[in-house]
């Protein structure tokens, strides 16, 4: 098994792809089985023109990928500007199949090719949108019919619809619903999902809820609970809080050998006059328990190198992978150009991992697959047998 990862940060086509051939001529080992690209918004009308170029040198190879927020791949990532990040995977004994779940119509139920999920391989990676599909429906299926399987991926739309879906499906451009590779064989993934919020205040059940506005917790009205926790905060994290709040949701049942309480993130969008409450990116459910939460960069980096050191103690070759990672932990969040990069290659040393940037993470949490926000999530690959 093989993994390269390459990336370029030229806004010229022509220069992108000669810095990607040079990069999979030097380094790439036997023919590839599955190549992820991942394109900026300033490269998307060129997206032909590298198929064309990728298809005349490997005829057989799964193609997947999209126009994204960011790219990242080679120990490099690109948010904002132009980027391309091309990932290429030799892949022996493994099963490789491509899977496309169309737009879902209002009030419809989710449409899947059944006898192609239920051959495919345990493993699914993901591309989503936020406008034509219930990602956590997809979710749900999947994970009901390959438990021991991961799925990890993001939702690479923008949430204000400023600019058009696209995916990559081997020649197939699709501009809604969702696009998927699924993985068996001789495979095994694990994904590492650092969060990086801090909890504020103390855990609330959702005593009202119309849609994805929360009206009511148990404590009281809902955004007079807000402004309570509010009241409360020092001047730091008022700051931060200020920049944008989270509301985690409460993963499935509590493990008791897990020292907190895991919630899923989800952004809050606002106060709501009508219906009056909290605005938040999801649908919570009647008695749900829920949490505020404030992205913190200092949480955020923890989380993530307490991950890769964990991963490290038991791994002796290097990573391979990919990453799908919020579009809030860029530089912006760190004050810094590469933070996450540049701890992953202090930590891993040589590695092939490549991704994207997206505004909601695929990733599992608590034995089950979820659509996670403001979250770093990267899922590495090896062998399965003799490991």
């Amino acid at each position: 098994m093989q993994w390269v990862s390459a990336v370029s940060a030229t806004s010229s086509f022509d220069e992108a792809r000669g810095e990607l051939e040079s990069c999979l001529e030097r380094e790439l080992v036997g023919t590839p089985d599955l190549i992820c690209l991942f394109l900026s918004p300033e490269l998307a009308s060129g997206y032909a023109r590298i198929v064309r170029w990728i298809r005349d040198r490997f005829t057989r190879v799964q193609l997947f990928g999209g126009v994204v927020p960011g790219v990242i791949g080679a120990g490099r990532e690109i948010h904002p500007g132009p980027g391309i990040s091309l990932t290429a995977a030799v892949l022996p004994g493994c099963n490789v199949q491509p899977l496309r779940v169309p737009a879902m119509r209002p009030g419809a139920r989710l449409e899947l090719d059944a006898q192609l999920v239920e051959h495919a391989g345990p493993h699914w990676i993901l591309l989503s949108d936020a406008h034509s599909i219930d990602t956590e429906a997809l979710l749900r299926e999947l994970d009901q019919r390959h438990p021991s399987g991961v799925r990890a991926g993001g939702m690479i739309s923008d949430p204000l619809r400023r600019a058009p879906t696209c995916f990559f499906l081997n020649e197939r451009v699709y501009g809604d619903g969702a696009v998927g590779i699924s993985l068996g064989g001789n495979l095994a993934a694990r994904v590492l999902l650092a969060e990086g919020c801090e909890p504020l205040g103390e855990p609330l059940i959702v005593m009202g809820v119309h849609e994805n506005v929360v009206s009511r917790f148990d404590r009281g009205p809902a955004t007079e609970v807000l402004a309570e926790i509010l009241r409360t905060l020092d001047e730091p994290t008022r700051v931060r809080a200020d920049r944008g709040l989270c509301l985690g949701i409460q993963a499935g049942p509590h493990d008791p050998r897990d020292e907190r309480v895991r919630f899923v993130m989800r952004g809050l969008l606002g106060i709501s006059q009508s219906p009056s409450g909290l605005a938040v990116a999801a649908v919570p459910k009647l008695h749900e328990i829920v949490q505020l939460h404030v992205a913190t960069a200092e949480v955020a980096h923890a989380e993530l190198e307490a991950q890769l050191r964990e991963f490290m103690r038991n791994q002796k070759e290097p990573m391979a992978g990919l990453w799908f990672r919020s579009t809030g932990r860029s530089e912006a969040f760190y004050g810094t150009s590469g933070h996450e990069t540049s701890l992953v290659q202090s930590v891993l040393g040589p590695h092939a991992i490549g991704g994207c940037f997206c505004n909601g993470e695929i990733a599992p949490l608590n034995g089950r697959s979820h659509l996670n926000g403001f979250s770093s999530a990267i899922v590495a690959f090896r062998p399965a047998r003799g490991s």
